[in-house]
């Protein structure tokens, strides 16, 4: 009799350390990492009033491109324009990146840079340089100074990962709602549910196994 009874508490007890290594796999392999955008490289319109506004004087902009200019590694002078159009705030000195190539820059094109520019003085009228770095930039505004009323204004990757930001800052798992990408939506229900010790914000997931998986490591973390 208690050799069976041994064997049952045996039995149970694999079944239960089966069942935590099963979970212990799940949340490690559905702890979702934050997606990242992908944006092709875009290209720069006819600049519109927006740059006469913030151009700035010739003088200034000599001086800024002087300092640049003197780098000796090429590869940091892309770098260095935008490092200058940001202090001085003169858009002038993004369309410098244009002639060059690309490759060289590593990507440091006029967008990136009107982006950069738009995102550090908050001026959401400098976005409309951006081409199709438009939604980042305004995405990042909004996170930046706090207004999530700029998400209902992007699109794609862009307006699920400004509304997934507010949520998890805020920890507003309604805000997950608006999320429409799965994988994004699942990924902002588990971060609240983790940090706010919501375990029912586990059931919203889109799959089963990535339920019991969020139920699983909710479970880990207190035991």
């Amino acid at each position: 009799m208690g050799i069976l009874i041994l064997k049952k508490w045996y039995v149970r007890f694999l079944l239960y350390f089966l069942v935590l290594i099963i979970g212990i796999i799940l949340v490690t392999w559905g702890n979702y990492p934050e997606s990242r955008h992908t944006w092709p490289q875009p290209k720069l319109g006819t600049p519109s009033l927006v740059v006469e506004t913030y151009r700035g004087d010739a003088s200034s902009t000599k001086a800024s491109v002087e300092i640049c200019d003197a780098i000796f590694d090429k590869r940091d002078v892309a770098d260095c324009y935008v490092e200058q159009a940001i202090a001085t705030k003169n858009l002038s000195i993004c369309n410098l990146l244009e002639p060059f190539s690309r490759d060289v820059y590593f990507g440091r094109t006029p967008e990136y840079c009107f982006r950069e520019v738009a995102v550090a003085s908050r001026d959401k009228k400098i976005c409309d340089l951006a081409g199709s770095l438009k939604n980042v930039c305004l995405g990042d505004i909004g996170i930046m100074s706090g207004d999530k009323s700029i998400c209902s204004q992007l699109t794609g990757d862009s307006r699920d990962s400004c509304y997934s930001v507010f949520a998890r800052a805020e920890l507003n798992s309604s805000l997950c709602g608006d999320v429409i990408n799965d994988y994004q939506k699942d990924e902002c229900y588990v971060s609240i549910a983790y940090n706010a010790k919501k375990k029912i914000l586990c059931s919203h997931l889109s799959s089963p196994l990535r339920v019991f998986g969020c139920f699983t490591g909710l479970f880990l973390q207190t035991w």
